[in-house]
């Protein structure tokens, strides 16, 4: 144990000297812009998740509330079958008098369309939300990785800031008489431009 913290003790004296202060803040600054980007996506991102979960529980509860009003409506269309039964008994019609018959036949249809209806736009709002909610969740999964990349460039900026140069030299670029840009390093123009 003692040899290992001697050489931790040498450790840290040969990085202490070999620690300069301009290279040391532009370390810290840098890592410090980058952890910065990186937190900030990581924080987007759970939100994002927070929100996708919060669209995707709305959307159950619609499908929820909806199976409540087709049942409502269901029972609605059962009972104003029964009442129309009931009332075509009382006035002394049978209930297969083809004109008795066309109104309960019209009568559930209506009821049916009702609850249908009430279904189909339960579905389509809850479709809605789900969709919100999948859009939410790639946007989480996108937080991180913007995060990540917003990091690096932050990071490449302060190390630039403070004197580092980077090792790509960029290329001298021209502009060719058609007004497109190009590099006569690499590419020189053209003496004939198609067989002229």
């Amino acid at each position: 144990m003692a040899s290992l913290a001697a050489v931790a003790v040498k450790g840290f004296a040969a990085a202490k000297t070999a620690y300069t202060a301009i290279g040391g803040a532009r370390t810290v600054a840098t890592a410090g812009q980058f952890m910065s980007s990186l937190n900030r996506g990581s924080q987007i991102r759970k939100q994002k998740y927070q929100e996708a979960e919060a669209y995707r529980d709305a959307s159950m509860r619609r499908m929820a509330a909806t199976t409540r009003e087709a049942a409502e409506e269901r029972r609605k269309k059962e009972r104003m079958h029964s009442r129309a039964i009931a009332v075509s008994a009382a006035s002394g019609a049978g209930v297969d008098d083809p004109s008795v018959v066309a109104a309960l036949g019209d009568l559930n249809a209506e009821g049916e369309y009702r609850v249908l209806s009430t279904l189909w736009s339960g579905q389509d709002a809850a479709a809605g939300l789900q969709f919100r909610s999948e859009a939410a969740r790639r946007e989480a999964d996108t937080a991180l990785d913007i995060g990540f990349m917003g990091g690096v460039n932050s990071a490449f900026a302060t190390y630039n800031a403070f004197g580092g140069a980077s090792k790509i030299v960029p290329s001298p670029t021209a502009v060719s008489p058609q007004g497109n840009p190009y590099s006569p390093s690499v590419n020189p123009p053209k003496k004939k431009l198609w067989g002229t």
